[in-house]
This record gives structure tokens, C-alpha cells and sequence, in this order.
């Protein structure tokens, strides 16, 4: 297996597995007050929910947002492996890992920023973290405004890691 899907498959793992960000793209709010990280709220990993539906619709390891005009509106988190760069140790290299965060704005948006506070997390999770390669994670460019499909607002948020050659 290659470094790079090592790599991304470490992040994806740290990213789907936890609860916070699982609650975060799939409880829809009914109001600004209704909370997805409310304790009232049963928990989703592990779960039936989880396995069928959140980890195949909600989490994607590629820029995918062609199918998000079908149906009602979601929240997903697209990663995957951007560009590298040298470093000054001939050994090490820069490696970039993309996070695009789609959101509904009618469903999630308007009642409750949902995608500040999913970028929050996603911060709050990988920042100054050792998650693979070597060294920790650095948000180099986060909440950037992409383009996204109708109903939808997206940002790109790109971390970057030392990873070996």
C-alpha cells in the first residue's frame, strides 16, 4: 500500500470517527436553538445510521458534489490528497490534505452556521495533532469560499503535514 493512501486513509479514519463532527453533518436543526451536539441526541457511531447512510453520503475521499441536488440537502465533508512541497530537510516533504465542507444552506445554513461550526471542529480536531507521516498538522488555508452546487455553500480548508519520501 502507498504512502499516500496510508495517508489519507489515517485522516479519513480520525475525521468519521468522531462524534462531534458525526453529529455535526447529520442532525438537521429544527431551529437557531435546536443543538446537534445536544446530549438530549443519541450518539451515531457504530450505529446502523452510521454505517448505512452518514459513512457513505456524509463523508467522501474525493471532491464529489454532483449527486447533492438529489433528494434533500446534507452536509458532507469531502478530503482528499492536494499538492506537496519540498521542505528543507531533503527526506521530508510538505503534504497537503483538502477538506471541502458542502452544506445545505435552506436546512442547515440559515438556522445555525453549520458550516463554521463544522470547520470549528475539523480545526479543533487536526491542528497540532500527529495524525500520520511526521510532525503535526498545520491548517494552511482554511474557509475558503469554492464554488457549490444550487442550495448549497462550500469551503475549502487545507491542512498541510510532513510526510517522508
Amino acid at each position: 500500500m502507498g504512502l499516500l493512501h496510508t495517508y489519507l486513509s489515517d485522516f479519513f479514519k480520525k475525521v468519521t470517527r468522531d462524534e462531534q463532527l458525526i453529529r455535526l453533518v447529520h442532525y438537521k436543526p429544527s431551529s437557531g436553538l435546536d443543538d446537534p451536539l445536544s446530549p438530549t441526541k443519541p450518539n451515531l457511531f457504530g450505529t446502523t445510521t452510521y454505517y448505512n447512510v452518514i459513512s457513505k453520503k456524509n463523508f467522501i475521499r474525493a471532491p464529489k458534489a454532483t449527486d447533492l441536488t438529489e433528494g434533500g440537502g446534507i452536509c458532507r465533508i469531502c478530503m482528499y490528497i492536494g499538492s506537496s512541497s519540498r521542505s528543507e530537510n531533503m527526506k521530508v516533504y510538505n503534504q497537503e490534505i483538502v477538506f471541502d465542507v458542502l452544506v445545505h444552506i435552506v436546512d442547515f445554513e440559515e438556522k445555525d452556521s453549520r458550516s463554521l461550526r463544522i470547520i470549528d471542529r475539523l480545526t479543533d480536531l487536526l491542528q497540532e495533532e500527529q495524525i500520520t507521516g511526521v510532525g503535526k498538522v498545520r491548517a494552511a488555508r482554511t474557509s475558503v469560499p469554492i464554488g457549490a452546487p444550487e442550495g448549497y455553500i462550500a469551503y475549502r480548508n487545507t491542512f498541510t503535514f510532513g510526510a517522508t519520501k
